[in-house]
């Protein structure tokens, strides 16, 4: 069984690259007035400092803010 699921997880991987097919994964986006970071949201230490700064960004299915 283990052979077929790591078949069809293969081939579904491929199908995506072969088509041009993107998988979307829901990410946190961080906010904290106070981040001297890179101010793009990936962590606390990178957040964004202002709250319409994430919610300008385009939005993935699941996002969290």
């Amino acid at each position: 069984m283990r052979f077929a699921k790591t078949t069809f997880t293969g081939l579904v991987l491929g199908l995506s690259v072969c088509t041009g097919l993107s998988v979307a994964v829901a990410e946190t986006i961080y906010v904290d007035a106070s981040a001297t970071g890179a101010n793009n949201g990936t962590s606390w230490a990178d957040a964004y400092t202002h709250l319409q700064s994430a919610l300008a960004r385009p939005p993935q299915a699941g996002d969290k803010i």
